[in-house]
């Protein structure tokens, strides 16, 4: 316990207890440090030190939310590529790498030398003719995987929400680019988000590499609400 000046702004340490089962940690970019050990000295080591990523934090906290019902057909690839219309042929079905105990979707596209823009989409949800009106607020996340960034040669995994505006037209809805780390091999989640200033019809989600890359994804939601809840 640290008292600075009786919570009456910033002064000296007056106390200070270390309890037996405390855990030594430390703010640091890209979160917090944890250290294996309880030395409660500055001689930190990488071997006892292990990184918390509040982001990832974040996510995995959001992700255990109460759920939402979830609109996508075939969401874990049960099904193989059953619900997923139109997909790109770089897109399979991976039985054996595994996400949580099921298959995911691999898409692995190289060799491009423009954008290609191949990807994955569903607009099973559950049929055809899937209906945002105004006001109303939706989400479609995903969990994704990158073992090696330099696949994608600097390209991005995009994630679409699509649908028909009152003109006619088919429009990006909502959407998020994501560019691969330096640091990958972990699965993290992703998500766009859309509260509809209009009606839209025949909507669905939709995945895509920008040009090259491999990338595995897995708990394909869409539902409604502003933030992704749990699968």
């Amino acid at each position: 316990i640290v008292a600075f000046n009786d919570g009456k702004g910033a002064g000296r340490v007056q106390k200070l207890k270390i309890m037996p089962d405390a855990t030594p940690m430390r703010f640091v970019n890209g979160g917090i440090e944890v250290r294996t050990n309880n030395n409660f000295d500055n001689n930190w080591t990488e071997e006892e030190t292990e990184l918390v990523n509040l982001i990832d934090l974040k996510n995995r906290v959001d992700a255990n939310k109460a759920p939402q019902r979830n609109y996508l057909m075939n969401s874990a690839f049960w099904a193989g590529r059953d619900y997923w219309i139109d997909s790109a042929s770089e897109f399979t079905v991976d039985t054996e790498f595994l996400y949580d105990g099921h298959p995911t979707g691999k898409l692995s596209v190289s060799g491009l030398t423009s954008d290609g823009w191949k990807g994955f989409e569903n607009n099973n949800l559950p049929h055809t003719g899937k209906k945002i009106s105004t006001g109303e607020s939706y989400t479609f996340s995903l969990w994704y995987y990158i073992a090696d960034p330099s696949t994608f040669e600097g390209s991005t995994f995009n994630i679409y929400i699509k649908g028909t505006n009152q003109s006619g037209s088919v429009v990006t809805i909502a959407s998020n680019t994501i560019a691969p780390g330096s640091t990958e091999g972990i699965w993290r989640r992703a998500w766009t988000s859309v509260t509809a200033t209009q009606d839209y019809t025949d909507v669905y989600v939709y995945g895509c590499l920008v040009r090259n890359g491999t990338v595995w994804v897995a708990d394909l939601k869409f539902e409604k609400g502003e933030t992704p809840t749990g699968w």
